[in-house]
């Protein structure tokens, strides 16, 4: 998990449980450099175990992610949408 905003970005999967929270870049970062996290070995977990993982970025609602086939599936936009990557 790496960090790009100048916002908190809190990483939690559903399935093994492992939560990381990233702190935000400060006004030295240069534009392009990321904070990154400690490693994580975290799967994605199969959109039919249910399970997902929960990402959101400061106080906006959080993005769920699994996987269908391969396919990253966005679920639970703050609009309402589904969509596939």
């Amino acid at each position: 998990v790496v960090n790009n905003t100048p916002f908190y970005v809190h990483f939690y999967n559903t399935e093994d449980k492992k939560s990381i929270t990233v702190a935000p870049k400060n006004k030295n970062t240069e534009p392009n450099d990321h904070i990154p996290s400690e490693f994580c070995d975290s799967w994605v977990p199969y959109q039919s175990s249910g399970k997902y993982i929960e990402v959101s970025i400061g106080n906006s609602g959080p993005v769920r992610i699994s996987d269908d086939d391969y396919k990253w599936k966005f679920v639970d936009f703050p609009d309402g949408d589904t969509r596939e990557g």
